[in-house]
């Protein structure tokens, strides 16, 4: 279950936007899980590892909060400052990395975004140009993999490694508007 809520405020030529929402925790559960048999693993590592545990399917998540906030500027008639910043916090349950099953989740990074930039208006067409900034960060990031793998055991259930990662990104913006109808 999640909740959201945005408003927006207006003065003058100032227009300030902001949201948040808050998503509860899920509790982890079976998705899916398959019949014991021992056709879909190999003989050997049937009675060590167990269908049930390697076939299941399952997830859950934490509680998270995120927001936003943006702006736009009317500098004059035919020309607007926007920019905004948000954030894309994980919802990943870290009691899901214990588990023997497979795993539906693969993001665990907290990510958070800043855009800034201009609008052109020129009759019934808009240019919007501006720049992107994004970073993140994951402090326990699970690494799976080994490369010195002996036995049919090591493949399936390789050694994991928690490491601190980083992330950022920068990026254009170029976009054209052509509208139908004054707005």
């Amino acid at each position: 279950m999640a909740f959201a809520i945005g408003c927006n405020w207006t003065r003058k030529r100032t227009t300030l936007g902001f949201t948040a929402e808050y998503h509860f925790r899920q509790k982890i559960y079976t998705i899916l899980s398959a019949r014991s048999s021992g056709f879909e693993i190999p003989g050997g590592l049937y009675q060590t590892l167990g269908a049930e545990d390697l076939l299941r399917l399952r997830t859950g998540s934490k509680s998270v909060a995120n927001f936003g906030i943006a702006l736009d500027y009317y500098v004059k008639r035919n020309l607007n400052f926007v920019a905004s910043f948000r954030t894309d916090r994980t919802y990943y349950d870290h009691g899901l990395d214990n588990l023997k099953s497979l795993k539906t989740e693969i993001s665990t990074w907290d990510i958070y975004q800043l855009r800034a930039g201009m609008t052109i208006k020129q009759g019934h067409s808009q240019l919007t140009f501006g720049f992107l900034y994004g970073f993140g960060i994951d402090n326990s990031r699970p690494e799976k993999g080994e490369f010195s793998l002996n036995t049919e055991s090591e493949i399936l259930s390789p050694t994991l490694n928690v490491s601190k990662a980083r992330y950022q990104s920068f990026g254009f913006l170029l976009g054209y508007s052509f509208l139908l109808f004054d707005i």
